[in-house]
């Protein structure tokens, strides 16, 4: 018997790692797929029970497979230097199935030419075999490793956005049916409920929709620049609270602020005031999503740009600074605060704030 042993935190699994084991399988001859969920990773936090994340992979996947659960009966911390022996051992003939992504970062993995020594490697791309790629794979090989690269190009599809949308109340596209049902009946990743039912209550249901669409953006950026998963949903999920709110003018660092604007500084004060948050950077966050300032800190650069491309927006010109955006996170913020002030110019009532941030952006070299 020939398997293939893919592994991950499968927090949620989904439909392409489905594709992946099934490519792989297909490729390679192999006669049976096992699927390796992660235990006590050193570099995985908040997951789901590890039960729960086998059961979801038996709707996925069905009875044609087989689940290990060695990395949750094991002491310690658990890696693939570590446990890929141990499998071998158990099974015999085993290819160890990794992303393209994967590969590229193997050097920081604990104990690389163990991993990619102990057995064959199969490599599955979300991309065209780029030159990173080429050379990790011809770098290991030089250090003895048998690696085949899958014909197979995956598509993108993460776990981190398929949590994302349950957190939000609303259902993923990339999972079937039932596991969607499993999540939901189970109330996994249902961390932040209490907070989007208190905002569902203060906003209609388009500026909702847009709440949450500005949530996606955010996330979906934020695997560029990496910052905490919390600070970046909690920001987003808030900016707008106040949106509709009777305080239609505010007074901050002695200065009056109306609207269109005002809400994003009275917002801050309620997501202090009202679901007490304390943290600085949050607060910022919302308040000056809308005006932006100078020398923004990186959340905040976040929160204005996702609220100004969200998936709704239609203005012109939004689908280039939309992609911009996903492709290299400074240039589409400066393109958004560019293409904002353009539009500004000439209204009356212009936020000092707003001026601020297009120098500071434009016209200095401090954009990075």
């Amino acid at each position: 018997m020939k398997y293939g042993v893919f592994g991950g935190s499968f927090n949620p699994p989904h439909n392409e790692h489905k594709n992946i084991c099934e490519t792989a399988k297909k490729e390679l001859g192999l006669d049976k797929i096992i699927l390796l969920p992660c235990g006590n990773a050193p570099h995985k936090t908040n997951l789901v029970p590890f039960e729960k994340r086998c059961e979801m992979l038996s709707i996925l996947f069905g009875k044609d497979i087989i689940i290990d659960d060695i990395e949750n009966r094991i002491d310690g911390l658990t890696n693939s230097a570590r446990i890929l022996p141990m499998l071998k051992d158990k099974y015999g003939d085993i290819v160890f199935i990794i992303g393209g992504d994967s590969m590229i970062a193997m050097d920081r993995w604990i104990e690389p030419i163990k991993v990619m020594t102990t057995c064959p490697v199969a490599v599955v791309s979300r991309e065209e075999k780029s030159k990173a790629l080429i050379d990790a794979v011809n770098k290991y090989r030089g250090l003895g490793s048998d690696i085949t690269i899958l014909d197979y190009v995956g598509s993108e599809c993460s776990s981190t956005m398929i949590r994302t949308y349950f957190e939000l109340a609303l259902t993923p596209p990339m999972i079937p049916n039932e596991l969607s049902e499993y999540i939901k009946q189970n109330k996994l990743y249902s961390t932040y409920s209490d907070m989007l039912e208190k905002v569902s209550k203060r906003l209609p249901e388009k500026r909702l929709a847009h709440t949450k669409e500005v949530v996606l953006m955010a996330i979906r950026l934020n695997f560029q620049i990496g910052l905490p998963y919390e600070k970046v949903f909690i920001s987003a999920l808030l900016h707008d609270i106040a949106k509709y709110s009777d305080k239609k003018e505010i007074i901050y660092d002695n200065m009056l602020f109306k609207e269109p604007v005002a809400h994003a500084f009275v917002g801050a004060e309620l997501a202090q005031d009202e679901f007490g948050i304390e943290d600085k950077e949050i607060l910022n966050a919302i308040r000056y999503h809308t005006t932006g300032r100078a020398n923004m800190s990186t959340l905040e650069k976040l929160i204005y740009l996702s609220d100004y491309i969200e998936e709704t927006r239609n203005f012109d010109q939004v689908a280039e600074i939309r992609a911009l955006s996903l492709k290299n996170f400074n240039d589409g913020f400066i393109q958004a605060v560019t293409k904002q002030m353009k539009f500004l110019e000439g209204k009356e009532n212009i936020s000092p704030l707003t001026g601020e941030c297009y120098n500071y952006y434009t016209k200095t070299t401090q954009s990075n």
